[in-house]
C-alpha cells in the first residue's frame, strides 16, 4: 500500500533489524530508503529489496511510480525524508555507547584516526575505526567504499562493534550529506584545509566553509585545532585544545632529528619536556602525531603512557610505506592526491636525500581538472624525473589526463607510461640509484576505469620486488 504519514513518530523503528540505503544490502525484517541518487531514485529497486526481505519502505518520491506488488508491502512516502535519516537511524540503532572521536581536514585524515585507533587497542582500550582504510576493531575487518559511509552503515557497524571508543574519518562530503547526524562526538579534530573537492563544493569557500560547520557546531565536543589556524578559520568555542611545531600551544613539538627511518621528537606539555622516537617518516607526520596525542590527553591517557602507545605504531597502510627493493632501490609509496600532500611528501624527502627523485602519480579522472597542472609543477619542482601514468581514470581518456598535467612540467623532465604497474617496475629495474616515490593511490587496491574496478595495488606490486 502507498500512504504518507507526517511524523516518524508513527512507525516502530525499532521494531526492525536494520536500516538500509542500498537494496543489495536489505536483510530479513529491515526498512529500505528509497532516495533520489545522482543518477537514478533507489524508488527504482524496491523490487528487489523487497525480495531481499525489507518489511518497510520509506520514499521521498512524490510521483506516479507504481510498482507492481502485493499490498500486504508497507510503502510510505514521506517528502522530509532525507532530513530524517539521522532520527531514523538512532532509533533503529538504539544500542551505541563509544565515545567517539571525529577526524576532518584535507590531509592526515586517516594518518591522526589510525594513529588514534590503534594507540588506544594497544592501551588496552576497544576501539572501532572508521575511515578510507574501511572499518577496523580486534574483531572485524571491513571494506566500506567512502572515508565516510552512508550513516546507517555507520550506525550498524558501532552499535555492532560494542566497542568503548569510535574514531570516524569525517569527509567534506559526509558533512554535506550529513552522513554523521545524530552522533556526539567527545573529541572534534581539525588536521588542516587545503585545495581539493572543488568539483563538489564549487568553490574553496564552500569547501572550507563545510570543514567548519563539523567543527563550530554547538555541541560538547572538545576541538583539536593547529595553533596556525585558529585566528584563519576564527575558531572560538570555549573547549579549545592548540597543537603546534616549533611554537607554544596547549601542545607542542620540535624536531630532534628525522631520517628514512623515524623521527625523535621534543614535546612540550603544560611546562614539561618529553621526548617521543616515532618509526613515522617526514615532518608532515609531526602535526599528526599531535593530533593523536592530543585526544589520547583529553580521554585521560597519562601523557608517557600515550607516547608509549604511539611509539609502537611502525607504519600507516599506504602513508609514506618505504620498501627496500631486491636490488637495493627506495621506494615510497603514499597516498598524497593533493597539491598541499604532495608537495609536504616531496620537501620532506628532499630534504632526507642527496639522491636523485623519481616520481610516479597521475590524476583521477571526472574529478577537478585544475589541481592536475598544480599537481605536475609541483612533482618536477622537486623531481628529476616524474612519470605520468594512470590513477582511477574512470570515464575519462588516461592520456588526455596525464597531457593536462604535463602543461606545467618541462618536457624534459616527464615521461607518459599509462599502465601503472608496468610504469613501477620499469622504474625499479632501472639502472640508476634514485628514490622512487609511488604517489595517489596508497592503500588502495583498485583501478578504476571505464566503468570497472580491476585489481591494483601500489604496495603489493612493490612488495613483490623485495
Amino acid at each position: 500500500m502507498h500512504s504518507k504519514f507526517q511524523s516518524m513518530s508513527e512507525l516502530p523503528l525499532s521494531h526492525f533489524s536494520g536500516c538500509y540505503l542500498n537494496a543489495q544490502d536489505v536483510c530479513k525484517n529491515s526498512i529500505y530508503i528509497a532516495l533520489k541518487g545522482s543518477k537514478t531514485h533507489g524508488a527504482e529497486f524496491i523490487p528487489q529489496a523487497l525480495a531481499n526481505g525489507a518489511s518497510l519502505i520509506l520514499m521521498d518520491k512524490e510521483d506516479s511510480y507504481q510498482p507492481l506488488l502485493s499490498k500486504k508491502y508497507k510503502i510510505y512516502k514521506y517528502p522530509d525524508l532525507k532530513i530524517n535519516l539521522p532520527t531514523i537511524a538512532k532509533e533503529v540503532y538504539k544500542n551505541r555507547s563509544q565515545e567517539l572521536i571525529g577526524i576532518t581536514g584535507t590531509n592526515g585524515k586517516t594518518t591522526v584516526a589510525f594513529l588514534i585507533y590503534k594507540a588506544l587497542n594497544k592501551l588496552n582500550k576497544s576501539t572501532l575505526y572508521i575511515g578510507t582504510l574501511g572499518a577496523l576493531s580486534e574483531n572485524c575487518k571491513i571494506k566500506t567504499g567512502n572515508t565516510t559511509p552512508d550513516i546507517f552503515t555507520i550506525y550498524k557497524l558501532l552499535e555492532d562493534s560494542k566497542t568503548a571508543y569510535g574514531v570516524l574519518e569525517v569527509s567534506s562530503h559526509g558533512i554535506d550529506q550529513n552522513r554523521i547526524g545524530g552522533l556526539s562526538f567527545s573529541i572534534k579534530i581539525l588536521t588542516n584545509i587545503t585545495y581539493d573537492h572543488i568539483d563538489y563544493h564549487g568553490s574553496i569557500e564552500n569547501y572550507q566553509n563545510t570543514k567548519l560547520r563539523f567543527i563550530k557546531e554547538d555541541d560538547a565536543s572538545k576541538v583539536i585545532i593547529s595553533y596556525d589556524d585558529l585566528n584563519e578559520y576564527q575558531v572560538s568555542k570555549k573547549e579549545l585544545f592548540s597543537i603546534a611545531v616549533n611554537k607554544e600551544a596547549d601542545l607542542s613539538a620540535t624536531i630532534i632529528s628525522s631520517n628514512l627511518e623515524g623521527m625523535q621528537l621534543s614535546i612540550y606539555f603544560r611546562g614539561i619536556q618529553y621526548f617521543m622516537t616515532s618509526q613515522l617518516v617526514g615532518s608532515l607526520n609531526v602535526p599528526n602525531l599531535l593530533n593523536a596525542l592530543a585526544a589520547l590527553i583529553i580521554l585521560g591517557i597519562d601523557i608517557k603512557d600515550a607516547i608509549d602507545a604511539l611509539e609502537s605504531i611502525s607504519n600507516i597502510p599506504g602513508r609514506m610505506s618505504i620498501f627496500k627493493t631486491n636490488n637495493s632501490k627506495t621506494v615510497i609509496v603514499d597516498y598524497a592526491h593533493t597539491p598541499d600532500a604532495m608537495e609536504k611528501v616531496l620537501s620532506d624527502i628532499k630534504k632526507m636525500t642527496t639522491k636523485n627523485i623519481t616520481t610516479i602519480f597521475g590524476c583521477g579522472g571526472n574529478r577537478d581538472h585544475a589541481k592536475r597542472p598544480m599537481m605536475g609543477s609541483i612533482a618536477s619542482k622537486y623531481s628529476e624525473k616524474v612519470i605520468l601514468t594512470s590513477d582511477n581514470p574512470r570515464d575519462e581518456d588516461p592520456e588526455k589526463i596525464a597531457l593536462d598535467i604535463a602543461t606545467s612540467i618541462d618536457p624534459s623532465k616527464y615521461q607518459i607510461h599509462l599502465d601503472r604497474e608496468e610504469a613501477i617496475l620499469r622504474e625499479i629495474e632501472a639502472e640508476d640509484d634514485s628514490i622512487i616515490l609511488v604517489l595517489g593511490k596508497g592503500h588502495e587496491a583498485q583501478q578504476i576505469s571505464d566503468g570497472k574496478a580491476i585489481s591494483l595495488s601500489d604496495l603489493e606490486i612493490v612488495s613483490r620486488q623485495c
